[in-house]
């Protein structure tokens, strides 16, 4: 392989060794040289041709005396002699063929003779198929090249210029059928094993194929003189499908372009992604777009960083292979035997050459940087599961998961069904998740299995086993997740594990902190350097998230020890929310009765919640992580662990307008089997009046009475006062809205008795609060005002500024529905400072929705705009849909009023849509009363009746008696404009029947 040059003893231990020679190795590599030259004196050659020197060892043999050198003699004049007189070529490439005999350096280890053994394995390859291809050109013996081509075949079951090449000659021999088996068994194969579809090439033989005309045009030649004068390329074909990736393509053809428009260094491009993202295909459908701006040649290079088979290619090895593809004499390369003096020899063949290069699954800066040749044009398209760092100019483009829309497009084209849009889809895109890899593998799998529905795609993608790993859908993904995994060191696969077992959709440092047991800072760097590994994302600021493929593959891979390490972590997950919703509740609610949780003013490492602001905005963050807690323990059989974390998460969602899915949490979190623990009952109990009160929120009031019953059972029971108290006073919310007032007067009056003998003072102000709201109703008004006078006298006292608020609030509206818009604003406007000193933005946006019903009430319409639209803006930003609409229907009356009849509409509609979403039919009734009043405006009176109507429906089935009296009334006074004095007095008799009731 040396000949005639001197190649160190250095040198040639490393190969002999590994890298890694034995102490002493001189002296044995002396005794290997006697024993050599020896051998070569028996078989009657001159003994002497070996020589040793300072320089090294050096064998002096003629040129034609060793096989490699005369095969690359003979390919070489083959190859210039192809397009002139192809005989002559197909007979120099019989003679290089003739030299072989075996494998290469047969029996000889190591990474040296590995990479030697593999460029002439794939030189002899190259050499066969280009003469098979003029054999077939000069319309040879075809049945000849078919046995050829089967046995090139069967090392390498996916390569598609082999493929092509027994196509055609299988054609040729009459054997059509069996041609189109080739092409139908390798596409099979490249979507079980790469999810990928057979390149345009080699689709368009199998058209021809399948139109006849194959044989009347000749096999296409891998080389010819446009691919030699425009240099070397061995690019594999671009995809087939780029669904989703448009964007990107052209995001990176432009950067391309903007770099080589300065003409002053090389595009240095790395596209990085989560494994089996589309990197590599995004990198070639690039590559053949730009391949025309780098005339010199466009080279492809697997650096095999994630290959199951193989281990990372050395940039020595990677260099060896560049060159040689670049057509660079072995002798040159023989004499290249350092790193250095690889790139120098790259550097010098590369010089003043633009060049294309597409350097595959990288492993580091290390591996890339020798690769790189620094000619201003060249263009390097780099793919990596990791982060990279230079070299200098590199720039950076991360894939993002393909859109749903990508995904269903993709699934469609490769199996070419109609697709319905059901929920099979629905969960299709959703455990795919974006992957290019799940989901061109579920197509091909889906596209040979015609009895198969998108329905079983999903229930195979959906279970954890270890069997999958052999499975054709789920294997390969399993495999290039498997390859990213264990080369992470052992700290990071360990933290990558505990949150494969986190049950909540994303994770923050903290929650991982505490689940590995690291400290913050060191979890901090371990979670960044997974998403340097391209194996978390980044949901937000400090947030990550796992993709749930992978999850299932680190759940299905972990042994028994493993899996209870991360169900350890999970306990320890529990442990630190349930600490974190604690330290929250008590900075929202500091006066409220201590939950049972660890001590309120513990601290929790990470997590800074000493302000009202700071809980809600961690609560914002984490409630779909708290939901995620809360099942995962009731299916686990561990109800106790979780404690009252429902209750704290169920205010939050209620107060962030998420009525319904509070509800749905607690119907999860009563459903379990019941607690043994001690405080079994009353957490029941706690839930059962968290779920009165959310009953009541969404106008079920039977329903809210009945759990506020059974939670007052059992705190009967337990002779709990204050649960009596808080049951009590949820009931009176209840008996008021029913309209049942003496009812409801008489459950605040027992709560606030019950509080007051506990000394809760501030709970005490907010009972009597509603017990004022109550006496206002029945008509009472001045009895209400002083009792609600009273009531704000204690939260003052107390200097609970929550209750205060609420106080003021109500105060004002009792003030403003009396006419007395002075005393009115004057409580608004206190409500208001306070709510900016609480950081609450919902107290903001109630006062003022309040302010601008007084400038309303006043004509200041423009002002009470104003005000609704500051409202309608803090609404949409924390998500509260209930109160939103109210903002809408207030901005809708004052539009109207000023005669802006399209705007009042369009808010409206809106608030419709909305009202529909949360299914509140209070207050779609309340939209649809002011619908009535819209278009009583423009004089449409007949949709105006219908309107209304359809708002007293609504008002009947919600139980809503103040709505069903606004209702009666409205059409009292349509019908009476158009008339119809009958059904005018019906309908005025029927709202004086509910006043007299509210009354």
């Amino acid at each position: 392989m040396e000949r005639c040059r001197a190649v160190a003893a250095r040198t040639i231990a490393d190969r002999l060794w590994d890298g890694d020679p034995p102490d002493g190795f001189r002296s044995t590599l002396a005794s290997y040289v006697s024993r050599l030259r020896r051998q070569l004196s028996s078989a009657d050659e001159a003994a002497g041709k070996i020589t040793g020197g300072p320089a090294g060892y050096r064998i002096d043999v003629p040129v034609d005396e060793v096989d490699v050198h005369c095969f690359d003699r003979l390919v070489a004049q083959a190859q210039s002699r192809a397009a002139t007189d192809p005989p002559a070529a197909r007979n120099l490439f019989r003679q290089a063929e003739a030299l072989w005999s075996g494998e290469p350096l047969a029996g000889v280890a190591g990474a040296w003779a590995a990479t030697v053994r593999r460029i002439l394995t794939d030189k002899r390859r190259t050499a066969i198929l280009r003469r098979v291809e003029l054999d077939l050109l000069a319309d040879g013996t075809a049945a000849e090249a078919v046995v050829e081509l089967r046995e090139l075949a069967g090392v390498n079951h996916t390569d598609q210029r082999v493929a092509r090449l027994l196509m055609t000659a299988l054609d040729r021999d009459g054997r059509n059928t069996e041609a189109l088996t080739v092409f139908r068994e390798l596409r099979d194969r490249l979507h079980d094993q790469t999810g990928t579809e057979p390149g345009q090439e080699l689709r368009a033989l199998h058209q021809r194929l399948l139109n006849g005309t194959a044989r009347t045009q000749p096999a296409p030649a891998t080389v010819d003189r446009q691919s030699l004068q425009s240099g070397m390329d061995t690019l594999d074909p671009a995809p087939a499908y780029l669904a989703g990736r448009e964007s990107d393509l052209s995001d990176l053809i432009d950067a391309v372009t903007t770099d080589l428009r300065t003409g002053k260094r090389a595009a240095i491009f790395s596209i990085s992604g989560l494994p089996g993202s589309g990197k590599t295909a995004l990198a070639l459908h690039a590559a053949h777009q730009l391949r025309s701006r780098c005339p010199d040649g466009a080279l492809q290079i697997n650096l095999h960083a994630h290959d199951p088979h193989l281990p990372p290619l050395d940039p020595r090895e990677a260099l060896t292979q560049l060159l040689d593809a670049f057509g660079t004499p072995f002798r040159e390369l023989g004499r290249a035997d350092t790193l250095p003096a690889l790139a120098a020899l790259w550097r010098r063949r590369t010089s003043g050459r633009r060049l294309l290069l597409v350097l595959d699954d990288a492993q580091g800066p290390a591996q890339i940087e020798p690769l790189i040749p620094a000619t201003p044009g060249t263009i390097a398209l780099i793919t990596s599961r990791r982060h990279l760092t230079g070299p200098p100019g590199l720039r950076q483009h991360t894939l993002a998961p393909l859109s749903d829309d990508a995904a269903v497009a993709i699934l469609a084209d490769i199996t070419e069904r109609d697709l319905p849009q059901d929920d099979d889809l629905v969960r299709f895109t959703r455990v795919c998740a974006g992957l290019a890899l799940a989901i061109t593998l579920a197509a091909g799998h889906l596209r040979s299995r015609p009895a198969w529905t998108v329905g079983d795609l999903v229930t195979r993608f959906s279970m954890t086993s270890r069997a999958l790993a052999d499975d054709p859908l789920t294997g390969p993904i399993h495999t290039a997740f498997a390859m990213s995994y264990q080369a992470l060191e052992g700290t990071l696969r360990d933290l990558l594990r505990y949150i494969a077992a986190h049950p909540g959709p994303d994770i923050a440092p903290a929650a991982a902190a505490a689940m590995s047991k690291a400290s913050q800072a060191d979890t901090d760097v371990r979670l960044d350097a997974l998403v340097d590994h391209r194996l978390l994302d980044h949901t937000g600021p400090h947030r990550y998230r796992l993709h749930d493929l992978l999850r299932q593959f680190l759940l299905a891979h972990s042994d028994e020890q493993q899996a209870e390490d991360s169900r350890q972590g999970v306990e320890r997950a529990i442990t630190f929310y349930r600490a974190a919703a604690a330290r929250a509740d008590h900075a929202q609610n500091p006066r409220r009765r201590a939950l049972d949780y660890p001590a309120a003013s513990a601290p929790v490492d990470g997590v800074p919640l000493d302000t009202a602001d700071q809980a809600r905005t961690w609560l914002d963050h984490e409630h779909l992580n708290l939901a995620a807690i809360t099942t995962w323990t009731g299916q686990h059989g561990g109800t106790a662990q979780t404690g009252l974390l429902p209750h704290v998460l169920v205010q939050h969602l209620d107060r962030r307008g998420r009525s319904h899915q509070a509800l749905e949490l607690i119907a999860q979190a009563l459903g379990e089997p019941p607690d043994t623990g001690p405080d079994a009952d009353s957490i029941t109990a706690r839930l059962l009046a968290d779920q009165a009160g959310l009953y009541f929120r969404t106008e079920e009031l039977g329903s809210a009475l009945e759990s506020a019953q059974a939670a007052l059972a059992i705190w009967n029971t337990s002779a709990d006062r204050y649960g009596q108290a808080d049951t009590h006073f949820q009931m009176g919310r209840v008996h008021w809205y029913s309209g049942h007032l003496d009812q409801a007067v008489a459950a605040y009056r027992t709560a606030a008795a019950l509080y007051e003998g506990l000394g809760d003072l501030s709970r005490v102000a907010a009972t009597e609060n509603l017990w004022a709201i109550a006496t206002y109703v029945r008509g009472q008004h001045d009895q209400a005002i002083a009792l609600s006078n009273h009531a704000l006298d204690l939260a003052r006292h107390e200097n609970d500024l929550t209750v205060i608020a609420d106080v003021l609030i109500d105060l004002g509206e009792m003030h403003r529905k009396l006419g007395r818009d002075t005393h009115a604003l004057a409580c608004f406007h206190e409500a208001r400072t306070l709510s900016a000193t609480l950081g609450d933005p919902l107290i903001t946006a109630v006062v003022g929705n309040n302010i601008g019903a007084i400038y309303q009430h006043a004509g200041n319409h423009q002002q009470a705009l104003a005000s609704f639209d500051t409202a309608l803006q803090l609404l949409r930003a924390i998500g509260d849909h209930h109160t939103e609409i109210d903002s809408l229907v207030f901005m809708a009356a004052s539009h109207t009023l000023l005669a802006d009849h399209d705007a009042a509409f369009e808010a409206l509609r809106t608030a419709a849509a909305l009202a529909d979403k949360t299914h509140d039919q209070l207050q779609q009734s309340q939209v649809r009363l002011a619908e009535g009043d819209a278009y009583r405006a423009i004089g449409e009176i007949l949709r105006a009746i219908e309107a209304y109507q359809r708002a007293l429906d609504l008002a009947r089935d919600a139980r809503a008696l103040m709505e069903q009296a606004q209702a009666h009334r409205a059409l009292s006074e349509v019908f009476t404009a158009t008339g119809d004095t009958a059904l005018a007095h019906e309908h005025r008799q029927s709202a004086l029947a509910i006043d007299s009731r509210l009354s």
